[in-house]
């Protein structure tokens, strides 16, 4: 029975460690929230930092080309691991890609994060956007996603 929580475990560990450690807050604050409806549970996870495109470590090669990239393009980047840790130690750079890996395999579904100035909606990317300069941003990064029946039968297969 164990093994039903083990995406949503996962997802909270490194979103949150991402808030913790990566938000800028003062107080390291993040909140979670949990909607059970039937036949799934919708989770949100929020923190009020400098969001991730503030926290990407890009070198300066990688800056320049991005310029001609949208933001939606380059967070896309950040959960396919295109990017290093800031720290650049060994083991880092995994929390994004192990979201994203749990929404591509199924165990978790209608994932979407909106931060800065961008809203990524995992399952339809036609919704994904960058917002237009002088409009408003959202200060740090927020996280939804839901649990189905189709996700938990996907573990048990």
């Amino acid at each position: 029975m164990s093994k039903y929580y083990l995406p949503v475990k996962t997802i909270i560990l490194e979103i949150c460690g991402n808030s913790i450690e990566w938000s800028g807050t003062e107080s390291r604050q993040w909140l979670l929230g949990v909607k059970y409806e039937t036949n799934k549970v919708v989770f949100t996870v929020t923190d009020v930092g400098k969001g991730i495109l503030e926290t990407l470590y890009r070198r300066f090669t990688m800056r320049f080309f991005e310029t001609f990239k949208s933001n939606d393009e380059v967070l896309k980047g950040a959960f396919d691991k295109k990017y290093s840790s800031t720290t650049q130690e060994v083991n880092r750079n995994k929390g994004l890609p192990a979201v994203k890996a749990n929404f591509d395999i199924g165990t978790i579904n209608k994932l979407i994060v909106l931060t800065n100035n961008v809203i990524l909606h995992f399952d339809n990317n036609t919704f994904s956007k960058t917002f237009v300069k002088g409009s408003p941003r959202f200060k740090g990064t927020f996280y939804q996603w839901e649990i189905n029946n189709d996700c938990l039968n996907k573990l048990m297969n």
